[in-house]
């Protein structure tokens, strides 16, 4: 995740940007929903 952060910074590339993307949405994105879920269950049962 990294170093998809550091291309992102000087990514004027189309297809690099779009393969960013397609790392957040399959990668990244859910599994910090799977880390969101676990803070709420968590924090409810407190």
């Amino acid at each position: 995740m990294l170093e998809d952060r550091n291309l992102t910074v000087h990514t004027y590339d189309e297809e690099t940007a779009l393969q960013i993307y397609q790392r957040i949405v399959a990668g990244y994105a859910p599994e910090f929903k799977r880390i969101l879920q676990q803070i709420l269950a968590r924090w409810s049962d407190q």
